[in-house]
Formats: C-alpha cells, sequence, structure tokens
C-alpha cells in the first residue's frame, strides 16, 4: 500500500518537478526517487548488515558456549564429588555426595540435549535461501525475525532481536510451509510474513 502511493506521488513528482530540472542532469531526480523508493522498503534490516549466515553463525557459537560452560560445571562437580568421597563418612557427607550426583546427572542432560541442538545447526546449509518456511529459513514476520532451527533463545544482532525457535515450536509448526503475504494465528495473535531468506 505505502509503495502503490509512493509510485503515484513519485509520477507527479517527475511531472512536475523534473521537467524544472537542468536538463544537462536528467539522471538527478531519478537518483533521488531511487533514493526514496529504496528507504520505504519494508526491510527489516539492510542484507549488508546482516545474513543469514551471520545469524547462522552467532547462534553456532551461542550452543557452543553454552557447552563449554556445561563441561566446565561438570569438571568442578567431578572435583566436588571426589573431595566429598575423601571426606568423613556420615549423613551430611553422604547427601551432599547424593546433591552432586543429582546436579551431574542433571548437567549431562543438558550437555547432550545442546551436543544434539549443535549437530542440528551444523547440518543446516545458511546458504539456501528458500521459497517456503522451513527447517533453516529466515522468517520476517511483521512482529518479530525468526530463526527456524533449534531453540536457542533470543540474541541481537546489527540491532535487531532475532528469536532461534525449533519447528517443532508451536510457531514454528504454524509457520512451516507459508510464503511471502502469508499469515499465520499463534496465541491469538496474527503474524505476517513479510520476507523469507
Amino acid at each position: 500500500m505505502i509503495i502503490e502511493i509512493f509510485i503515484r506521488r513519485s509520477e507527479s513528482y517527475k511531472s512536475s518537478k523534473c521537467k524544472k530540472a537542468n536538463r544537462k542532469q536528467p539522471n538527478s531526480c531519478i537518483h533521488l526517487l531511487s533514493l526514496i523508493f529504496l528507504f520505504l522498503q519494508p526491510y527489516p534490516f539492510s542484507k549488508k548488515m546482516l545474513s543469514k549466515k551471520i545469524v547462522h553463525k552467532h547462534f553456532l557459537l551461542v550452543i557452543e558456549e553454552s557447552i563449554s560452560r556445561i563441561q566446565k560445571v561438570l569438571i568442578e562437580l567431578k572435583d566436588s564429588g571426589a573431595n566429598e568421597t575423601k571426606s568423613t563418612a556420615g549423613d551430611k557427607h553422604e547427601t551432599a555426595l547424593a546433591m552432586i550426583q543429582i546436579e551431574q546427572a542433571n548437567m549431562r542432560s543438558q550437555l547432550e540435549n545442546m551436543l544434539q541442538k549443535k549437530l542440528i545447526m551444523q547440518q543446516l546449509d545458511p546458504t539456501i535461501v528458500t521459497e517456503e518456511v522451513r527447517n533453516g529459513s529466515l522468517v520476517f514476520t511483521d512482529k518479530n525475525i525468526l530463526y527456524i532451527s533449534v531453540a536457542v533463545g533470543k540474541q541481537t544482532m546489527a540491532g535487531k532481536e532475532i528469536i532461534a525457535i525449533s519447528p517443532q515450536s508451536p510457531m514454528g509448526l504454524s509457520l512451516m510451509g507459508s510464503v511471502v503475504g502469508s499469515s499465520v494465528m499463534v496465541n491469538q495473535q496474527h503474524f505476517k510474513v513479510i520476507q523469507l531468506f
């Protein structure tokens, strides 16, 4: 709608203003109109500033950092468990050791989950541009920017908040197969697909 209005106004502008311009510089008005037209395009950000490859690499790095943190915690828990084992036997030490073992199991589960996410992310090709939403798509809606990949959460890149979600999530399932211009409803909210990469 905005673009249609601009085109109509630009035609009027060219007829009224450009005819008065210096004949030696016939491209000046056209150049100005081109800049205004580009400014009005509904792009969430410039592709020169941010690309799907950058988004993919960033979220992969987030996953790798999480893996490193979990591995560090597991090493610390292992050391703590070894120290408790060497301590004098008693209910207090047995309780502490049991708590450490529970935490170790919890962290191992988290590590396995993050390793699986890393594997899935590594299998995605960020150079592929999709015509419909599928796993690996970078989706721009009228309300947010989503990277359909794995559930990593929200990250800020080039001043924009981008959310990495799983295709099995409610939003992911609703968007699957959508094309530019499609609308979906999730949690009683409408989301319109504006761009797709």
